[in-house]
Parts: C-alpha cells; structure tokens; sequence
C-alpha cells in the first residue's frame, strides 16, 4: 500500500505497537466502510465504489484503482499490528495517511468472511485470498484489474451477542451514508459510489468545483446560502464553508470539520465556530459550516480514541484563542458587523440600566440614538437555562429606553437580595390570599397560584414576559413556558388516551435533508404518523408533509420536522423508544405555543393562559424545566429603594 501518494510500500509489522494500540472493535457496518474505504484513499484511489447488500449485514464490497497490495503482503496484511503507513509510534509526527494502526483489517477478519483480489501495477496476475473468521481459507493468482477489490460477507456471523445489538436496518445505513457524505466532503478529486441493494446513493464525480459536491449532498438551498473563505500563516492553513445564519440548525450534524484530511469531532473548534456566530443566529441553534484545517502533525494527536474521530491539540488553549478571532474576522467580514455587539454588559450600578420611561428627560435624545442602535431582529440572550430565544415582532415598534432581556438576577444587582425571587412552587400561600377567591377582581386559580388582580391592559415586558398584581407582590409570568406546560400535558394526555387528531394540509409541504440525514428520518417517519405528522419520502433527499396535528401553529413551517429528527438523531444510541416520543411531543408542544415576540394586547389571553395553567399536574414549569412564573416581594423592592 501507499502511503497516501500512490506510490506502493511495504507492510511491516510495526515496532513499539503497544504505544498506538486501541484494541479497536468493529461495532456496525459501517465501521468496516470506514476502514476499508479510508485504505482505499491511502492506496491513492481516483475511484471508488461501495456496494451494499442488507444494510451491510450480508455485503460491504469496496471496488477502488489504487496502486493495489504486494502479493507477498497480503496473508501478512491481516496479522495484528502490521502496516505500509508507519513503521514505529514516532512516525505519527509526521503523519498524512488515514489508517496508521495495523489493526482494521485483523479485526474485521475476526468476525466476517473476506476475500480480497488485488493487482499491483508492475504485475501480470493478481492474488485472490479469502480468509474467515481470521483462518485463512485460500490464495490463488487471478486475472483482475489493477487495485483492489474486498468483499466482508456475513458480518457478526460468528458473534451473535453483537450482532443482535445492532440498530435497525435504516439506522445502520445512516451510519453508512454518514461516513461516505464525510468522505466525499474530504476528497471532492475521487469519485465515489454508493450503492445499497442496487439501488444509488451517493454518485460523486470527481471535480474541481467544490460547490458542485455540496450541490449534490446538501442540495441547492444551501449552495446558495454558502460563503468561501481561506486563511493561512506560517502555524495553520483554514479555508472552507460558512453558512448563512438563516441554515442554522438544531444540532451540529450536518456541518463538518476536516483536519489534514481527516474528518473529526472536536468540542475546541464548536466552542469557536459558535463564539463567532453568537449573535447572527438563535440560542440552541448551531451554524452550519464546512471547515479544512491544515496543521503540522506534530501538533494534532489522532490517537487519543479507537475511531480516531476525537482529536487533541497542541497548546490548545492558544490555538482556541487564535482559532476564534479568526472565525470572528470573518464571519463579521462575510455577514456584516452586529449592530447589538455593545447591547448587555455587568452592571456596577442600578444607573446603566435605562428603565422604561422613568429616565425620560433632557436626553431623550441621547436615548433614541441608542434605542436606535439596539435595534434588532434577534435579542442577544445568553441564558438558554432561563429564557427561549426572544424575537421581536415585525409590528412592533421599540420605545425609547424599553427593557431588554438580560441575562442577570436581581440578587447580582443587589447583593443583599439573595434568593428572594423565587418560582411560585416556592413560595407559601399565604392563608389570607383563600379568602379572596370570591372577588371578582381577582383571577380564580385554585389556591395553585397566589391570587392575581385581572388586569386593565396587558403589561407585557420585552414581548415575552407578563406583570400581574398580587397581594403582597408581583409575578413575572413566561408566556412560552406557561403555553408550552399546558400544551404539553395535552398531547401527552390525548396520545395516551385516543392519539392525536390530525389535520390534512390543502398544500401539502416538501423540505430537504441531506444525504447523510435521509435513512434516519426515513426511520423515523412511522413514528412520527402517531403524533400527527405524516410525512412521506418523494425519493433522493426530498420529503412531504401531508398531516399535522389538529391546532398546529406552524402548519406551513418544514423546519419543524426537520429539527425534530435531528433533535433525536443527535441522541445517538442513548435514545429508547420512550425518550423518542417524549422528544416528540415535547418540541410539538414548543411549536404549538405562543412564541417569545408576539404581541399580545388581550386581557383574557392572559387570563385563560392562566386559568389554563393552574389546572396542570406541573403548573410551576414547562417540559423543559424552566420556570413558568417567578414572584417579587414588595417589601424586598421597597428595600431596593431604601424606603424601610
């Protein structure tokens, strides 16, 4: 094998393994597409073809024309710890090849049945060898093309135990279409085929145009939405994909990261990616992106996990550093510079902040100026913890001084306030509040809530929380939160007990996933019919919603669903069929309810959100946990402003 030039090595047994080795385990199809298709590219491949016959359980064929194995190697190749790519540890130093290990092939052996044909370009014959369960079988000299050509028959035919843990059929070639998308990202100069019971999944011409590649894997939505940029110094190279903000996704699924060819995981580089971002897009939501890092590869270590996927740098603190105010640079060259960059900061006092209209006075011009430059879109919250993302409504109109969402409590205000806002499952019902129940100016919840003054008007505080008068206090209540528990607890009480109606949509709805996400909502489709949604695939990676449930808000929004199976496909192997359905009907729930930015200007809105809530087995939080109201003592306020 080559050692990622196509030029023909040797295998060797490697000196020192113990230093490198893993142990390495196949645990699915797709951990044998990986290794074989990755020798393929080391072997210095143009093309490459995979074919698979039941989802990788009864075939995974790898076709390539690459400079092909030494017939002499071959036996030797499929004995632990040997390799063309390295021939000690401190060769990893100066490493550029996929595999380094000497140990895929032992271990697919071990429990398949394999044979291999391979022609070396300087050879009249090529060798045939077939090896089982790690018992060699057979080696004949056969006509053949030059490259190689290795079948894996049968997988876990011999270890039951970890075959009856595989996922289901779809789940698995997700995995495998995964690994190839990747692959393809990588090396847009190879052609690639994928194929699955003679049916294409992957057809990648070999092409100097990169965005043709993205073309075919993600489709032309996000083509059009893609921004190229490069970078280089004398440490790194960085040149790739940004995403526009408006691709972003619930999870970082769909965007890649490559570094010297490999594509890995790396919580270093997402922490920067979305530092840069922070702002342009959602809080929970991800930017898509594309990224190529080249690096001396004394300073990245692949070795630090069996897959090889998880990575560890040099200085890695410095590099996050360096990595982020690059990513900045150009994000903010590419989408225009934040206009809110300078909206929240930790106060010293009370007087940075300007409330509501109490300031009011000879800087009212001042003001304005910077009511104007706080305009935007998005509002910048940073407590995902607290608060949903707050967006502002296109009819409203921003007053001067109005205040916004902070990510701060009163007690870091007020050092002497520790703990006095409080969620009302916290706070006694004081016995006075039950004889107020008769009052008609009091909204009646059932002793679950301190009783509320019904209000005039709606007091409605940066389009997401409400004020409401009570005896010895007042409430902040979260509109979201209150709507989605209530919400919640319905269609979860109408799946349990007669499913959930659905509603039939007069224009259906298509959306797009990309290749790599198509087995997984395919999947998931069945699932999803039991909570409404029936949503059918129309081939390739395009889908149709033909149903929603009955009072859906979002009927005309395909994110919807889209988020929805990457919110469960993100789960990975941890997700039960019970932790499914409650993903399910928990982002349902967030749908269906009333979105922080809508103005509401009803009194009885407020007073039936309410009434509503009061009658849920959880009134005091949504489904996600966070704090539906949250109460203020007067005579903590009054301290506030030295009145006691």
């Amino acid at each position: 094998m080559p050692n990622g030039t196509g030029e023909p090595k040797r295998i060797r047994f490697i000196r020192d393994h113990e230093k490198i080795a893993a142990g390495e385990v196949i645990e699915r199809p797709a951990s044998v597409v990986k290794e074989l298709v990755e020798n393929s590219i080391d072997a210095g491949a143009t093309e490459i073809t995979i074919i698979i016959k039941n989802y990788g359980k009864e075939l995974i064929q790898v076709i390539d024309n690459g400079c092909g194995i030494n017939p002499d190697d071959v036996e030797f190749a499929f004995a632990e710890h040997t390799s063309s790519k390295i021939e000690c540890a401190d060769d990893l130093n100066n490493l550029y090849t996929l595999g380094f290990r000497g140990e895929a092939l032992h271990s697919i052996s071990a429990i398949s049945k394999i044979e291999l044909i391979t022609k070396q370009n300087n050879s009249d014959m090529g060798l045939k060898f077939k090896i089982e369960g790690g018992e060699n079988v057979s080696a004949e000299h056969v006509g053949c093309l030059v490259g190689t050509n290795i079948k894996v028959k049968d997988l876990f035919y011999n270890t039951p135990v970890r075959y009856k843990f595989l996922k289901t059929d779809r789940v698995e070639m997700g995995h495998i279409t995964d690994i190839i998308t990747r692959l393809v990202l990588a090396y847009p100069k190879i052609h690639f085929k994928l194929v699955h019971n003679d049916i294409p999944i992957i057809n990648s011409p070999s092409t100097d145009r990169y965005q043709n590649v993205i073309f075919d894997l993600y489709g032309k939505k996000v083509v059009k939405n893609l921004i190229e940029f490069e970078y280089k110094d004398n440490e790194m190279k960085i040149w790739g994909y940004l995403g526009d903000p408006s691709l972003s996704r619930s999870t970082t699924l769909s965007s890649s990261l490559f570094v010297n060819g490999r594509y890995v995981v790396s919580p270093l580089v997402k922490n920067a990616m979305e530092t840069a971002y922070k702002g342009y897009i959602m809080v929970k939501k991800h930017p898509f992106y594309i990224l190529f890092l080249k690096l001396n590869p004394s300073t990245v270590d692949f070795n630090i996990h069996p897959t090889k996927k998880v990575i560890r740098f040099e200085n890695s603190t410095e590099f996050l550093k360096k990595l982020t105010r690059i990513l900045k640079i150009k994000v903010n060259e590419k989408f225009g510079k934040l206009k809110t960059e300078s909206r929240i900061k930790e106060p010293n006092s009370i007087s940075e902040y300007k409330i509501g209209k109490i300031l009011e006075s000879e800087d009212d011009n001042k003001l304005q100026k910077v009511a104007e430059r706080q305009k935007s879109s998005v509002e910048d919250t940073t407590n995902v913890d607290k608060h949903d993302m707050i967006v502002k409504s296109k009819k409203s109109k921003p007053e001067i001084g109005a205040p916004k969402a902070f990510d701060i409590k009163l007690d870091q205000i007020y050092p002497g306030l520790n703990g006095r806002s409080k969620t009302i499952s916290e706070k006694e019902n004081p016995s006075k509040l039950r004889n107020l129940a008769r009052q008609s100016n009091w909204i009646e919840t059932h002793d679950v809530f301190p009783k509320f003054r019904i209000p005039n008007q709606t007091s409605q505080l940066n389009q997401v929380y409400f004020v409401l008068e009570g005896i010895d206090g007042f409430y902040l209540l979260d509109m979201h939160a209150a709507h989605e528990r209530i919400n919640y607890e319905r269609v979860l009480r109408n799946f349990k007990d007669r499913g959930i109606k659905k509603q039939t949509l007069l224009i259906p709805i298509k959306f797009d996933v990309s290749v790599n996400e198509v087995e997984f909502v395919k999947e998931l489709c069945p699932k999803l019919s039991k909570f409404g949604f029936e949503v059918d695939s129309l081939g390739g990676s395009t889908f149709i919603i033909r149903t929603v449930p009955a009072n859906f808000k979002k009927s005309s929004d395909p994110t919807f669903i889209r988020d929805l199976c990457l919110e469960i496909i993100s789960k990975g192997k941890q997700t039960s069929i019970e932790e499914e359905y409650d993903s399910i009907l928990k982002l349902t729930a967030c749908r269906m309810s009333i979105k922080a930015g809508e103005e509401i200007d009803n009194p009885e809105t407020v007073i039936k959100l309410i009434q509503d809530l009061a009658k849920c087995k959880n009134p005091h939080h949504c489904c996600h946990g966070r704090p539906t109201m949250l109460y203020f003592d007067y005579k903590e306020i009054e301290k506030m402003f030295h009145r006691t």
